[in-house]
């Protein structure tokens, strides 16, 4: 993935992208995309990962961590695994990024949620928010960059199925029924 954005970027302006944010979970999407803008010369693009901040769910801990994530059921290792990877399971497997990533950001679940809303409003495209993540970062990372730098936002998001809003929406009350205490 990363060879082709730097090669349709360099095609098309005439020069690399200045940052690439990439969504981080457990380290492979920022890995292969990194390792395709080093194959295409793209040295000076930097690696931003993004990631939401989870903080205070945690998936071993936590029986009710899906229910109050909005990754229903798709948990995401950026944070801590990424900062302390010896936490991890396989910590090899989740500091594999870290030789890659120029800077770290982490997102809230309402900024994704803004991202997704402002996709839809705007360009018609409807995603789930688990597909935002690096948008909604982009959003206020290219505020502190100049006009005319390209920052490329690369997604995870392969197919929308299953993941539209009102898919999330819908399970989350169905799970929720008599579980609401007055």
């Amino acid at each position: 993935m990363g060879y082709e954005v730097a090669m349709d970027v360099k095609n098309k302006y005439d020069k690399f992208p200045e940052a690439v944010v990439i969504t981080h979970a457990g380290g492979g999407n920022v890995t292969g995309t990194t390792r395709g803008l080093l194959k295409a010369d793209a040295n000076d693009t930097k690696i931003i990962a993004a990631s939401v901040d989870l903080t205070g769910l945690h998936m071993a801990s936590d029986l009710d961590f899906n229910r109050k994530s909005f990754t229903t059921g798709h948990t995401g290792f950026g944070f801590p695994f990424a900062t302390w990877p010896d936490r991890a399971d396989v910590p090899r497997n989740a500091a594999r990024a870290l030789r890659y990533m120029d800077r770290y950001v982490t997102v809230t679940q309402g900024e994704v949620f803004y991202a997704t809303e402002m996709l839809a409003q705007l360009e018609g495209i409807e995603r789930g928010p688990a597909g935002n993540t690096s948008l909604a970062a982009a959003v206020n990372i290219a505020q502190e960059m100049p006009e005319d730098n390209i920052i490329v936002v690369q997604e995870t998001e392969y197919t929308g199925a299953g993941k539209h809003p009102t898919a999330q929406l819908t399970f989350a009350k169905k799970i929720g029924e008599g579980r609401i205490q007055a």
